[in-house]
């Protein structure tokens, strides 16, 4: 597992290829390298896991906010948070605690790694 780091992923602006997740929701080329250099398949299982939910709310259901931080509590776990895009005061809708990951959110500083669900899409910021 290669050590991943924000500068990693400034290359990915818009996407070639488009991956099908067991769920029916799709991701892009830059959250495929994510997957395979942090071992964060698991990370795309979580937010497919709500797509369903997401799905009936109109407000979630073309955009969404999501983002991996590291668990102030637990600093071997993560929070993984989901909100709409209604401004700073959003509230979360999601939020699952995982209380191990490997994942290296060290490298992404106290803002995490974000990252969005369009259209039933899972993609990085630089490729929306």
């Amino acid at each position: 597992m290669k050590n991943l780091t924000p500068s990693d992923l400034v290359g990915f602006c818009g996407s070639e290829n488009w991956y099908k997740h067991m769920f029916g929701m799709l991701y892009t080329d830059g959250i495929h390298f994510v997957a395979e250099q942090a071992g964060a398949y698991w990370l795309i299982d979580v937010v497919a896991s709500y797509q369903p939910k997401m799905r009936k709310n109109p407000g979630l259901r073309d955009f969404q906010l999501w983002n991996v931080k590291i668990d102030p509590e637990n600093p071997s776990g993560c929070i993984v948070t989901m909100r709409d895009d209604s401004g700073e005061g959003s509230s979360e809708f999601v939020r699952q605690v995982i209380e191990y990951t490997d994942f290296p959110l060290v490298n992404f500083g106290d803002e995490g790694f974000g990252f969005y669900v369009e259209n039933n899409v899972m993609l990085l910021k630089g490729e929306h």
